[in-house]
């Protein structure tokens, strides 16, 4: 049963997972071996319909950490759901996200919150490391240079990656959450941009910075693999800045931006992320205009 957690906690770190049994003890192993006060931060792994021995996995590591490891449960279907769920599960003050293929380094924990000890950010994003070399350099992010964002700018699509993602709680609850409509689960990913496109609109400075690490083991090889998700990410920019263009203040440059992106896709050959960036805008602009009007998440 989900316990409240308590205020003195300085960090949540949030899971998501569904149906990767399997693949999860890597994932905590490396967070078992986490190098920070285990009284000063929460584990919180929200699983998102899991039909697999995925609870019984976690139940048995929680009983084995000392620090404070929570199960929750979000039976709807959707990244974005299952992350709110799992911020609403926190009480901490920062909330951190990677992914259940990921291993966060020994020092992640420390590194997110010295990051924020700068009082400007609201959000940051930290590296993110291929495990296995044979696996296709896809869904990473190495820039050893930090880069700040200023507030109502565009952040742009891999700017910052989900699996490597920090906020304080107050980003959350001031731009209402996750939007259901993006994530993987959902016809759209780009979830974790959209969010941050949004905390940034919303006047939250941002950086990217290179010392909190997660090494990514997301087992694509080269070849049709990769293709796909290329596909499913240009879907996901399509979705995204479509999204922005709908945004009256902010349409001019989500605009701009789009056009110079789809730009450089044809110059580089990349005609089919071209036309799926395009396709998926309109998909959005449809799935929008059919969805009941949102509600706050945040609470």
């Amino acid at each position: 049963m989900m316990q409240s957690a308590t205020h003195d906690r300085a960090i949540s770190l949030v899971i998501c997972t569904r149906n990767r049994a399997a693949a999860l003890p890597g994932c905590l192993q490396a967070l078992a071996a986490t190098q920070y006060d285990p009284r000063k931060w929460e584990l919180i792994v929200v699983n998102n319909g899991s039909t697999d021995d995925t609870d019984d996995v976690l139940h048995s590591f929680s009983h084995e950490v000392p620090f404070r490891a929570t199960v929750v449960h979000e039976q709807r279907p959707g990244l974005s759901h299952a992350r709110n769920a799992g911020v609403r599960a926190s009480r901490s003050p920062l909330v951190a996200f990677t992914d259940d293929d990921c291993y966060v380094a020994h020092d992640f924990v420390g590194r997110v919150v010295d990051a924020f000890r700068n009082s400007r950010y609201g959000f940051i994003g930290g590296r993110v490391l291929l495990h296995d070399p044979s696996d296709a350099p896809e869904t990473i992010k190495e820039d050893e240079e930090p880069e700040e964002i200023a507030p109502h700018t565009i952040v742009p699509p891999g700017f910052i990656h989900g699996a490597n993602m920090s906020f304080r709680r107050e980003v959350w609850e001031s731009v209402g959450g996750f939007d259901p409509l993006f994530g993987s689960g959902t016809r759209f990913v780009a979830d974790d941009v959209d969010f941050l496109g949004r905390a940034s609109l919303a006047g939250w400075p941002g950086a990217y910075l290179p010392g909190p690490v997660v090494r990514h083991h997301h087992g694509r090889k080269p070849g049709p693999d990769v293709a796909k998700l290329r596909t499913t990410y240009a879907r996901g920019r399509g979705a995204y800045y479509t999204k922005g263009c709908l945004n009256r203040e902010m349409r001019g440059l989500f605009a701009r931006h789009w056009y110079w992106n789809l730009r450089l896709l044809v110059h580089q050959r990349r005609f089919p992320e071209a036309m799926n960036e395009i396709a998926a805008g309109a998909e959005y602009l449809m799935w929008n205009l059919l969805r009941p009007r949102p509600r706050q998440v945040a609470g």
